[in-house]
């Protein structure tokens, strides 16, 4: 499953820098935006590379399912910064 989203809003200013660090939290946000509980989520193995503006993130997140059972799901993200928003994509895939 692909997501394409754009962060900013309110919280655009947090997100203007275009470092490591805030990619990250938009990567996680977007992949959040896929988990059926996303409050469990817990991130693990995060490895990212940066190509110019363009972030790639990859890694592992574990969290519950509709039966609270929890469940690891592998994730790719990739994000550019757009102005003060980010804009890309998740794919996350269950293990």
């Amino acid at each position: 499953m692909f997501v394409l989203l754009v962060v900013g809003g309110a919280a655009g200013a947090y997100f203007a820098n275009g470092d490591e660090a805030t990619a990250l939290v938009a990567c996680e946000g977007m992949v959040k935006d896929q988990l059926k509980v996303p409050s469990t989520a817990d991130f693990s193995g995060e490895k990212s590379s940066q190509d110019g503006a363009t972030w790639s993130v990859e890694g592992t997140v574990e969290s519950e399912n509709e039966q609270g059972v929890m469940v690891a799901s592998d994730y790719v993200c990739v994000v550019r910064l757009k102005g003060e928003k980010w804009a890309g994509r998740a794919d996350v895939r269950p293990r």
